[in-house]
C-alpha cells in the first residue's frame, strides 16, 4: 500500500511540473519609445521651437529651419531661421512686448530620428500680457 501511495505521489508531482512554460514578457508592460515627431510647439521662455515625440520627450535638435512672421508695435517682421532659436534681435523685441502679439510659423522643417526631413504644418502662437490673462 505504501509503494502504491509513493508511486501515486511521484506521478502526481510529475504532472504538476509538466505545466505550460510561461513567457518571460508575460505580465510586464513594455514601453517602446517610437521617436516619431508628434507635435511642434513654441517655447516662449527661451524663444525657440521644440519638437515633441509620441512619448512626450522633447527633441532639441529636431527643428532644422522655419520662417517666422509677426507684427510688433506696427512693424512687420519676417525672417527665415536656421535651427530652432529665433534671432537675437527678434528675441530682444519679443521679450519687451506687453500687448498681445501673434507669431506665425511657416516653412517648418523637422528631422526625425531616422534623419528624414519632414515639412511640418504651419501654426500660430500667441504672446503678451493680454493672452496670458485669457488662459487663466
Amino acid at each position: 500500500m505504501k509503494k502504491n501511495l509513493l508511486l501515486a505521489f511521484i506521478l502526481f508531482s510529475s504532472f504538476l511540473m509538466a505545466q505550460e512554460p510561461t513567457s518571460q514578457k508575460r505580465g510586464t508592460i513594455v514601453v517602446e519609445k517610437k521617436g516619431n515627431i508628434h507635435s511642434v510647439v513654441f517655447d516662449n521662455v527661451n524663444f525657440r521651437l521644440l519638437a515633441i515625440d509620441h512619448s512626450g520627450n522633447i527633441l532639441d535638435s529636431a527643428i532644422v529651419s522655419f520662417r517666422i512672421k509677426t507684427t510688433i508695435l506696427g512693424i512687420a517682421h519676417d525672417e527665415p531661421t536656421m535651427g530652432s532659436f529665433l534671432s537675437k534681435e527678434l528675441q530682444k523685441k519679443l521679450s519687451r512686448i506687453d500687448s498681445g502679439t501673434i507669431l506665425y510659423f511657416s516653412e517648418i522643417k523637422v528631422k526625425d530620428k531616422y534623419g528624414n526631413v519632414i515639412n511640418w504644418a504651419d501654426f500660430k502662437s500667441k504672446m503678451g500680457f493680454s493672452y496670458e490673462r485669457e488662459e487663466e
